[in-house]
């Protein structure tokens, strides 16, 4: 049985697509092939075959459009008795696919009928909620003939079991590392610090903001991008807080790299604007790997209430919630008062990833759906 994963932006040693899912299927037996647009060779990797489209777009319009034919002109190449696709721009192949008679998997990592409707800053206001009625009714139409659909939240699998009775949530928790020595006893640093892809819906408003007001912090910020003019223009929007000596860049870090980072830094940022789950009452989603990184890492988070963050912090007691400037300032106050406080929230963080916020609580799930 052989696997095939395509995807038209992620990298090829993607976290979620290559080293959970891939080494998954790999590891219980299944043949696994990914399929990718970058600039690279084909290879063999983990005995993972890897192959790219080499295709480059102007922008993501270009792309969108674009890269689904690409895609399929490729697949004529690759035999698999499965096709996992993981971007909405693939979507449109899937279903000429499945109309072949193939088994088509679509993974949705994120809930994009929100992200179509609010989130997509690219998009002219005044088209999100046309573009989002568009792919609504699309997506309706196309994953009804769909051998399954994973998602990475319940309450976005509770959407699409309307449509589709075979969906299932595999939630995107970071994988059980064996170095358990990442959290030692070591001296954190007064740094804030964030890691992933910008700009993004996280409120860094409100945190430079607060960097105004304390001393001796500083906010890392370990950025990756899509698009270099997006991310220039999210430099200089940062920057004109006048804090720069407080701010730290660091571009395309490795995950070994960022772990680095969440060990020596004393608080994590995943302020995030309300995320509210498409059909449903839901407010925060479970698919913000961030915040999961960060527990793995021994990590306490400043976060948004919402109802993911409320079972983190109140019950895990794994960071602190905040809502403005004046709050993160009080919760440095309070850590610099009671350093015990940051060592109790770093333990439950650890404690909580190893027993329930990890991979392999979700990997048996995501080999069934091939296996049954």
């Amino acid at each position: 049985m052989t696997v095939c994963q395509i995807t038209s932006c992620a990298s090829r040693n993607n976290l979620r697509i290559f080293y959970k899912q891939c080494l998954t299927l790999k590891e219980r037996g299944i043949d696994a092939v990914l399929l990718c647009n970058d600039e690279k060779a084909d290879a063999l990797v983990c005995g993972i075959k890897i192959f790219s489209i080499h295709k480059k777009y102007k922008n993501r319009i270009t792309r969108f459009i674009m890269s689904g034919f690409h895609f399929y002109r490729k697949l004529k190449l690759i035999r698999a008795d499965f096709y996992q696709i993981h971007e909405p721009e693939l979507l449109l192949m899937g279903y000429v696919l499945s109309l072949r008679g193939e088994k088509v998997v679509w993974d949705c990592h994120e809930d994009y009928l929100y992200l179509f409707r609010h989130e997509r800053k690219y998009i002219p206001k005044r088209f999100q909620t046309i573009l989002g009625k568009i792919y609504e009714l699309i997506e309706r139409i196309i994953v009804k003939k769909f051998f399954a659909i994973i998602t990475v939240d319940p309450a976005i699998t509770n959407r699409y079991k309307k449509i589709n009775v075979n969906s299932y949530t595999v939630t995107n928790f970071p994988l059980l590392r064996e170095d358990h020595d990442m959290v030692i006893e070591i001296k954190r640093e007064k740094i804030i610090s964030f890691a992933g892809m910008v700009p993004s819906g996280y409120c860094f408003d409100m945190l430079c903001q607060a960097l105004k007001m304390i001393n001796d912090y500083k906010l890392v910020l370990a950025s990756t991008y899509m698009y270099k003019s997006e991310y220039e223009r999210f430099k200089k929007e940062i920057q004109k807080y006048g804090i720069e000596e407080k701010i730290e860049f660091m571009e395309n870090l490795t995950y070994k790299e960022v772990i680095e980072l969440y060990k020596r830094s004393s608080l994590g940022f995943a302020v995030h604007r309300p995320i509210n789950i498409s059909k449903s009452k839901q407010v925060g989603s479970w698919g913000l790997l961030k915040i999961f990184e960060m527990m793995a890492a021994g990590l306490p988070m400043l976060i948004d209430k919402n109802d993911i963050s409320r079972v983190l912090v109140e019950k895990e007691k794994c960071g602190f919630f905040v809502e403005n400037a004046n709050s993160i300032v009080d919760v440095v106050k309070s850590i610099e008062l009671k350093p015990e406080i940051l060592k109790e929230k770093s333990d439950n963080c650890r404690r909580a990833y190893e027993e329930k916020y990890n991979w392999t609580s979700q990997e048996k799930t995501y080999y069934s759906i091939f296996s049954s």
